[in-house]
């Protein structure tokens, strides 16, 4: 008999949770930004450490269970050391994003933001080649959203202008929250 295949993708269920994480991702600077907006950087700050609490203590419960304390444990200590530096650089820099959307407009964070996906795939493959799948469809993902970011950080009346775009369609794309 024929060997089964060892993994069997479920394309719909992929991607529609890939679909979601997208929109929660998109969706979270523009919430930080309603949470924070005239409290200044402090209160950013305190809101990072705020979530990273509730996230540890997510972690000491899950640690409860007998096969995750065993993966984690398994960790050899070089891996470890690389676990503790990225965990407390994303968090430093998670902080710093917080406190910068208290002070500064979204679109001014959000392209300097996406720019670290250029960066991570720089790093990665520098750090990491035998490892990380960097191909032209990767390369592509990073550029897009990259101008992605640049894209709606630009004046949307600058584009309608230049557009010359009918008078009821540039109500709707004017439109503010």
């Amino acid at each position: 008999s024929p060997a089964l295949p060892l993994f069997v993708p479920r394309i719909l269920a992929g991607y529609l949770f890939a679909s979601l994480a997208a929109v929660s991702y998109g969706t979270t600077p523009v919430m930080a930004r309603f949470a924070l907006e005239h409290t200044g950087p402090s209160t950013g700050i305190l809101g990072g450490l705020i979530a990273y609490f509730a996230a540890t203590a997510v972690a000491a419960l899950a640690m409860l269970s007998a096969q995750i304390r065993r993966n984690v444990f398994a960790l050899t200590r070089d891996n470890g050391r690389w676990f503790v530096l990225s965990g407390v650089l994303v968090a430093a820099a998670q902080g710093f994003f917080f406190a910068a959307v208290a002070v500064a407009p979204v679109m001014l964070v959000m392209p300097l933001l996406q720019l670290s996906l250029a960066f991570r795939m720089l790093f990665s493959t520098w750090l990491n080649p035998q490892h990380e799948v960097v191909g032209p469809l990767v390369f592509a993902g990073v550029v897009v959203s990259v101008l992605g970011a640049l894209m709606v950080s630009v004046d949307t009346g600058l584009i309608v202008d230049a557009l010359a775009i009918p008078e009821p369609l540039a109500r709707v794309l004017l439109w503010r929250v």
